[in-house]
């Protein structure tokens, strides 16, 4: 059984991309973008691969509030005293009347702003990417009942990056796997740069969320190949790990920096149809050992030998 948006709803949303939203707009407003994101969220609800490519609408949005709070504190008196007068009841608890009427009427005036705002280059390939997959009949834009319910899971994976290699394991499915980043990665990341001066840092959050990533990959298919659909055909399975940022990503989508919304797209990709619901969650950094230690394996010449090493340490590593 699948859960799904209608598809007269469906359909509005697509003629507001087509049209409110389309090629042919270079400005938006406030009132637009909420609509637009409300409506996103709606949908993807039943269709969670849809949040990982909405980060440009989210901070777009969050650009454009910003703005407007400042054009309305600037030209509106009005609004400036409703400011004041919130500062004045800051020691009252939010749900008094007066406090709660200077928020509402800070909302309005920021929210009604007329100013409009210009729609970047960033924004509308989102738009244009995120209409595709809409209109994409091969997309299903629903899911199974069982992906939206809380249910016991399959079993859980751990997973650790540093800057020169990243590794992760799972007792339940009998793995572990090693990756050493390419040169080509490592010369982009702290180890041989001080900071994001030239906008071409690769951040130890990047690596830990393509970790992340890898992780689901090889899980899905030790899961698909080795037939735990039989018994269970919409399972859930944890993967867990000890960077908050990369978790973050993983669960409610990047919005800010354009190496996180990339990963994002690619995790979009693999959650569409897929009958596994990965689920991250957080682990200590101090609990995350066996992880961390196959993260930290030099290269990989030494793969055999220090993975034997740490397999007499750990012996759930050994299955």
């Amino acid at each position: 059984m699948t859960v799904g948006v209608p598809d007269d709803f469906l359909a509005q949303l697509v003629k507001l991309l087509s049209t409110t939203w389309g090629p042919h707009r270079k400005q938006f407003t406030v009132q637009e973008a909420a609509e637009l994101a409300g409506k996103l969220n709606h949908v993807a609800i039943t269709a969670p691969w849809l949040k990982y490519l909405m980060g440009q609408v989210y901070q777009s949005l969050a650009n454009a509030l910003k703005l407007n709070e400042t054009s309305a504190t600037r030209t509106s008196k009005s609004f400036r005293l409703a400011l004041q007068a919130l500062r004045t009841t800051s020691h009252l608890g939010p749900s008094d009347p007066a406090r709660t009427f200077h928020q509402g009427e800070i909302a309005r005036a920021v929210f009604h702003q007329p100013i409009k705002h210009p729609i970047n280059t960033s924004l509308r390939k989102e738009l244009r990417l995120i209409l595709r997959a809409l209109t994409d009949t091969s997309i299903p834009k629903s899911s199974p009942i069982s992906h939206l319910i809380e249910r016991v899971a399959l079993g859980w994976a751990r997973t650790d990056s540093c800057l020169r290699a990243a590794g992760g394991y799972s007792p339940a499915l009998h793995m572990w796997w090693y990756i050493e980043w390419p040169q080509s990665i490592r010369l982009r990341t702290l180890l041989y740069i001080r900071n994001n001066a030239n906008k071409n840092l690769i951040s130890i959050n990047l690596l830990e969320y393509a970790a992340l990533l890898v992780t689901f990959l090889i899980s899905h298919r030790i899961i698909v190949n080795e037939n735990h659909l039989a018994l269970d055909p919409y399972p859930h399975f944890l993967v867990e790990g000890d960077n908050t940022a990369a978790e973050s990503w993983a669960k409610r989508g990047a919005k800010h920096s354009a190496g996180s919304r990339a990963l994002g797209r690619l995790h979009a990709a693999l959650m569409i149809d897929n009958l596994v619901l990965f689920t991250v969650t957080h682990i200590a950094t101090d609990a995350n050992v066996v992880a961390d230690k196959i993260s930290r394996i030099a290269s990989e010449s030494h793969i055999d030998a220090d993975i034997a090493r740490i397999k007499q340490e750990h012996p759930e590593l050994a299955g």
